[in-house]
């Protein structure tokens, strides 16, 4: 995972548009270096200064033809793309336009840099793959380009920003995205479908863990510039999980009169904001019929099922279901947390139930922070363990997951750490 503290050491090390940056050969050659696990001194020896080799990797110096020619035959590496800066500029634009449009990039394009190591490489890679969902290779790629961090101009950043904070939100890492996309939008972005792109994602890391602080100052701003610029997509992205947050608040039956107000929704999502307010009342004998109609349409759906079938004892229907083996080709991580959860409620010993009661969700290993999913976890397994006269662990897990559901709600986490 991405670790966060050292993401904002990094940003800190940030300096502004460094003159060279747009030539890849050093962060090439810094990759090789520690791929090989050679120290400056060694691989500079009998060629270049160590201070001449540390800045040409991290783009603070012309490059020397002779140099680089020299440190590539010690390195073994081969050559590096050689792409016009301009070029470059486009190709992330293009990109640009397809977290714009929720489109996939051009195949052609991940080609053209996937065998480079050089950090404008490595960003046009994780954003391919922020893209397409995958997100274990954005994980991989990050591993790489986090060191070139410092070196990225403020275009970059906020691009990287947006590439990462957006597998975050479908790993549904809500914190460390939101963290993220801050970090992107607090640089001097001349970018207005950056800028805006930012903002969305804000938004919804904000919608997910119920910041109700973003939705009357960012929230207002975005309905405005939005409009103006006609990013309607992007509006009716955000304005879904708008309404499926102000939904949890509201009377279902007033939420239902409301949703027949609004044209530019599907029956589809009409039925969701619905179905979130039923499930916030806590109506499941209402909520039943609809989450079975919706159940395979989506994780969202699916995952309202399944608590809904829990709390109306379906014990049946709910273990039939579980065990579904298509289940598993559209599986999030809340649906995988909560499978898992069912199987050992219903399937395990008391033995295995209290092990995993106690590893698991007492020592807050949930990798999610879905709120939904963290609320419910926290009052079954408070339950469970008072089913077996744990009363001190039911109140401890009780008090744990409440700090961790507070903590969603809260400002921003401060991961900043001393120069």
């Amino acid at each position: 995972m991405i670790n966060m503290i050292y993401f904002s050491k990094q940003i800190k090390r940030r300096r502004h548009e460094k003159p060279y940056e747009t030539k890849p050969i050093g962060s090439a050659i810094k990759v090789k270096r520690k791929e090989l696990k050679m120290t400056l001194e060694e691989s500079a020896e009998g060629i270049c200064s160590i201070s001449y080799l540390s800045k040409l990797e991290n783009n603070l110096i012309e490059p020397n033809e002779v140099f680089v020619k020299q440190l590539k035959e010690r390195l073994n590496l081969k050559d590096e793309l050689e792409i016009d800066s301009s070029v470059y500029k486009n190709d992330l634009n293009e990109i640009l336009e397809c977290f714009l449009t929720d489109q996939m990039m051009d195949i052609n394009l991940l080609t053209k840099y996937k065998n480079h190591n050089d950090q404008q490489s490595l960003l046009i890679v994780i954003c391919y793959y922020s893209l397409s969902n995958q997100k274990q290779e954005v994980l991989k790629a990050y591993e790489q380009i986090k060191i070139f961090i410092p070196n990225l101009n403020d275009f970059e950043t906020a691009m990287l920003s947006l590439a990462l904070s957006h597998t975050l939100y479908q790993m549904e890492h809500y914190q460390n995205a939101y963290h993220i996309l801050k970090i992107g939008a607090s640089h001097a972005i001349k970018s207005e479908a950056l800028n805006i792109l930012l903002m969305k994602w804000t938004l919804l890391c904000a919608f997910k863990m119920r910041r109700l602080s973003d939705m009357t100052s960012l929230y207002n701003q975005f309905l405005i510039i939005s409009t103006e610029k006609q990013y309607f997509k992007l509006l009716q992205d955000v304005n879904l999980e708008y309404y499926k947050l102000n939904s949890i608040y509201e009377e279902p039956e007033k939420v239902k009169m409301m949703m027949k107000e609004i044209r530019a929704l599907s029956k589809e999502e009409k039925d969701l904001i619905y179905a979130k307010s039923l499930f916030a009342k806590r109506q499941y004998e209402k909520l039943y019929p609809l989450s079975k109609a919706y159940q395979m349409l989506n994780p969202e759906w699916l995952s309202i099922h399944i608590i809904c079938l829990d709390a109306l004892n379906k014990e049946i229907e709910l273990i039939k279901l579980i065990d579904r083996n298509e289940l598993f080709n559209h599986l999030n991580e809340t649906n995988t947390l909560l499978i898992k959860h069912i199987k050992i409620k219903y399937k395990k010993d008391k033995n295995e139930l209290l092990r995993y009661l106690r590893n698991e969700l007492l020592s807050n290993r949930l990798m999610t922070d879905n709120y939904d999913t963290v609320e419910y976890l926290m009052t079954d397994a408070s339950q469970l363990f008072s089913n077996h006269q744990f009363y001190k662990e039911a109140n401890q897990i009780s008090h744990e997951m409440g700090i961790t559901l507070k903590s969603l709600k809260m400002a921003m986490q401060n991961y900043d750490t001393e120069d």
